[in-house]
């Protein structure tokens, strides 16, 4: 009996450790997160923000839009017909400050930048983490945390656990079926073609949200922000280090605009009638110092636009995401302060 409960023992931590070097191997061999870096160098295809910083020491250009989720929309041809530059859209979704940060002196040491159109959110300024994709590739997590001392890179333990992950494996997986992706493929989704930001003003085959989907995710929105980014403290530290950077960029020569975004009219409605009295102190602080501190322009669009922006499907995608149009209207408005 001891000698089978023995034999049971070893046979477990035997196919424990064997199906752990597979998991291991996989994630090694396929790599689509980049996790494994000059180890392996492969193609960062489920990686967003390491195929930017790619896409930034690959291409040529001098005009960025930098931004989140939220700045994903705006649309480089356009900022092109009205700046005169070469522009592109290196925003991500979940970009934090230090990214774009990233972003921003990656450009200036590849490029001869001329142009920057900064969108800030709100809560950038909040204390937050960054994305895995970030935090756990070898390169981009110690590049940000050169400019964001408060990042936190995770230890061995916590490495192994994201390897060991199922939600890792499957995109892994699915890279690997889906075979190798060429480098213009990589190139094209580091620029976010599946926007169709070429055509900014008219698109026939353009799907705009339903008005119900519109309602339920302004809703989601609210919900999301204020259990959880809105939780944290409000950095201003953070603020005023990222406009100093932003004035010296001004002083050398390139042209910095920042754009802060706007909120669908109902999520703001609630915005003010629910957030706390210290959230929306936040909120009238994160607009007074960026106009106080700055050398360059800020194109106001905080809160509700509605008297600017109509508050429909046609502009909007959710509570605080404007659709391609909505960008693209806000750049046509301000064309003259850009």
């Amino acid at each position: 009996m001891e000698k089978t409960y023995r034999k049971n023992v070893v046979l477990f931590f035997v196919t424990s450790l064997l199906l752990m070097g597979l998991v291991l191997g996989h994630s090694f061999w396929i790599d689509s997160f980049d996790y494994w870096g000059e180890l392996r160098e492969r193609p960062a295809v489920n990686n967003p923000h390491m195929l930017k910083l790619d896409f930034i020491r690959s291409q040529k250009f001098n005009c960025i839009i930098l931004g989140s989720s939220r700045a994903e929309s705006f649309s480089p041809y356009q900022l092109s017909d009205i700046t005169g530059y070469n522009c592109v859209n290196l925003a991500v979704g979940g970009a934090s400050t230090a990214l774009k940060r990233l972003y921003l002196e990656e450009s200036k040491k590849h490029q001869d930048l001329k142009y920057v159109l900064y969108v800030s959110d709100f809560y950038e300024f909040f204390e937050g983490k960054q994305p895995e994709e970030v935090l756990y590739h070898p390169e981009l997590g110690l590049l940000v945390k050169d400019l964001d001392e408060t990042v936190e890179l995770p230890n061995l333990l916590q490495v192994f656990l994201l390897m060991m992950d199922n939600v890792r494996f499957n995109r892994d997986t699915s890279a690997f079926k889906k075979g190798l992706v060429e480098k213009e493929l990589l190139d094209q989704k580091a620029t976010k073609p599946g926007l169709r930001l070429y055509k900014y003003l008219e698109d026939a085959d353009y799907v705009l949200r339903r008005p119900e989907e519109l309602d339920r995710d302004w809703k989601r929105n609210f919900m999301a922000y204020s259990t959880g980014v809105w939780q944290g403290k409000y950095v201003t530290e953070k603020h005023l280090e990222l406009i100093q950077h932003l004035n010296a960029y001004e002083k050398e020569g390139v042209k910095v605009r920042v754009l802060l975004s706007p909120f669908y009219s109902k999520f703001n409605d609630l915005f003010l009638e629910r957030s706390s009295s210290q959230i929306k102190q936040s909120f009238v602080e994160w607009k007074s110092i960026w106009s106080a501190g700055s050398l360059f322009k800020v194109v106001n669009y905080s809160g509700d636009i509605s008297s600017e922006l109509p508050q429909t499907i046609n502009f909007w995608d959710d509570g605080v995401h404007l659709n391609k149009f909505g960008a693209a209207k806000l750049l046509s408005d301000q064309r003259n302060k850009l």
